[in-house]
């Protein structure tokens, strides 16, 4: 599972990759079918990661690439 781990008024929130995208698609009013087709991906794949299934990157990518996030990986310290 691919969880976030952010940070929002001084506390750590640690989110899974679905409950962000989600709570993110909401805040900015997208449909699934509006983000779906925005991002490039399916419907049902947008459903799938928003129920905590593992997505692909580019599912990840291009669906935060819509919602003006950007994915960052970085090496643990």
């Amino acid at each position: 599972m691919i969880e976030i781990i952010e940070q929002r008024n001084d506390a750590i929130t640690e989110l899974n990759i679905g409950e962000r995208l989600l709570e993110l698609r909401k805040e900015q009013r997208y449909s699934r079918l509006e983000l779906a087709e925005e991002a490039g991906i399916s419907v049902g794949a947008v459903w799938s990661v928003e129920q905590g299934n593992n997505p692909t990157l580019r599912v990840i990518c291009n669906a935060l690439d819509v919602l003006g996030y950007e994915l960052v990986l970085r090496r643990k310290i």
